[in-house]
């Protein structure tokens, strides 16, 4: 979020006549931001359990036990919400 906000401050103190090559690259950049912040947000809000699923801590918690990190996912899946959001997305077809 903070990445997302500091690039929205750019281009809001980007002049009126900022050439769009210039622009672009810093709008890019801001796609790239909300998508992470999305993904983050779904990734998270997906999740229940007893907290001991993090990603930011995937290297130091598991090292090289991708299968451990599997494992701990699903454990801590909050299944309700993984159903609300598969209905959801069958309804808006």
């Amino acid at each position: 979020m903070k990445r997302l906000n500091l690039i929205q401050q750019q281009l809001g103190q980007l002049p009126k006549d900022t050439p769009p090559y210039q622009m672009g690259s810093l709008k890019r950049e801001e796609l790239i931001a909300t998508n992470s912040m999305v993904l983050h947000e779904f990734y998270f809000g997906n999740l229940g359990g007893d907290g001991k699923l993090y990603e930011h801590s995937y290297a130091m918690d598991y090292g090289a036990n991708a299968r451990g990190y599997i494992d701990a996912f699903f454990q801590n899946l909050n299944w309700e919400e993984v159903q609300r959001r598969t209905e959801q997305a069958r309804t808006r077809r």
